[in-house]
């Protein structure tokens, strides 16, 4: 099978030339459905004189869904490496961002926002949870999944790890590193597409979807660092949100899609919890996740009300009510004072203590990617 063809490539549409898989060498994927080779070059920057190179495989989704292919993974480089047998093009939408700002450190992050990395902020992880799938195409994306290994229901440790992974790249990893991560959430993304007995259609590359998400990862870290610490400055949080454009970026969110300012991005906002929509399937898939059900026995009623009792008080007043989650004033006082406790209890302790969480997954992040093991 030769010629050229329309394939995703990191996310973005390219026209590729490709040629049989030799399958001779590089036997852990002899196991393939499709045996092929395609090299691609996708667009860079412009104005940056800076080429592609190609040096790592990874598996891609034919457009078709009929089969997989393997492609080299690319990241940027200063020279052109020879042999490349097709050249990416884009085809009608503007490209997906390669190179990033400088990131800032954990350290940098905390001085600028105390406590915004703290463990503690993980309190509102459920909430954010129920936000994301609120949307049906993202909550049925996640449901239906055949992707096991990154189910919070099947494996709940490695589905923790990848997402705060996701999050420390997305806002203090290097360009390169976010590529890598990129590639790596490429991989399982193109698995996840909807089936013809789909209630919704949905895609995990769709750019819409990923949008969304990625807002409320940062209104997440927002809302939840202002009930843990108090109120934040205007100022303060338009310059975490510029911080925070990689949360998309990172993946198939187009710079130009991001909202361009915090004012834009509330009106988003709006709009987006307009859209949501909470249905008896899903509502029983996160119910499952507020109440630790995914968990054993054992932390499951240590954690359980407690864990049900903090998601229901992060999550915005009408995602309470479509989640039949009883609230009242109250239960409102008593969630305020705990989380300011945690909060003021949270910033007692060093630093390197607090950020524990993101660090850690971050080291891993870095030695897996250093001694070639997946990232995902």
């Amino acid at each position: 099978m030769r010629g050229n063809s329309h394939v995703r490539f990191l996310g973005e549409d390219v026209t590729a030339r490709w040629r049989p898989y030799p399958t001779s060498r590089h036997s852990t994927m002899k196991k393939a459905p499709l045996r092929r080779l395609f090299y691609a070059r996708p667009p860079v920057q412009p104005g940056t004189g800076q080429k592609i190179q190609i040096n790592k495989y990874v598996s891609l989704c034919h457009p078709d869904g009929a089969a997989t292919l393997y492609a080299k993974q690319a990241h940027v480089t200063g020279d052109r490496e020879e042999g490349m047998s097709a050249q990416a093009s884009k085809l009608d939408s503007p490209r997906l961002q390669y190179q990033w700002p400088e990131p800032p450190t954990a350290k940098a992050l905390d001085r600028a926002f105390p406590g915004i990395l703290d463990g503690a902020m993980l309190l509102s992880g459920g909430a954010n949870i129920i936000l994301q799938l609120a949307l049906p195409a993202v909550g049925y994306g996640v449901a239906e999944s055949r992707v096991t290994s990154g189910s919070i229901l099947h494996h709940p440790i490695k589905r923790s790890r990848t997402t705060f992974t996701y999050l420390s790249v997305a806002l203090m990893g290097t360009s390169e590193e976010k590529l890598a991560y990129r590639t790596a959430v490429n991989r399982s993304h193109a698995q996840v597409r909807s089936t013809a007995s789909s209630p919704v259609q949905y895609n995990a590359f769709n750019e819409d979807l990923q949008m969304w998400v990625a807002a409320c990862l940062y209104w997440g870290f927002m809302d939840a660092h202002q009930k843990l610490h108090g109120p934040i400055s205007r100022d303060k949080q338009a310059e975490f949100y510029e911080l925070a454009r990689p949360l998309g970026t990172t993946l198939q969110v187009r710079p130009e899609t991001w909202p361009e300012d915090l004012d834009a991005f509330d009106a988003y906002w709006e709009a987006g919890l307009a859209r949501l929509h909470i249905d008896e399937r899903i509502r029983d898939y996160l119910m499952m996740i507020a109440d630790l059900k995914f968990l054993g026995p054992v932390p499951r009623v240590l954690f359980g009300r407690l864990n049900r009792f903090m998601t229901t008080g992060f999550l915005p007043p009408q995602l309470r009510e479509q989640m039949q989650l009883p609230w009242n004033d109250r239960k409102q006082r008593r969630f305020e004072r705990t989380v300011r406790a945690v909060g003021r209890l949270s910033l007692l302790l060093p630093r390197i203590i607090r950020q524990m969480p993101y660090n850690l997954v971050m080291w891993d992040f870095r030695r897996r990617l250093k001694r070639d093991r997946p990232l995902v």
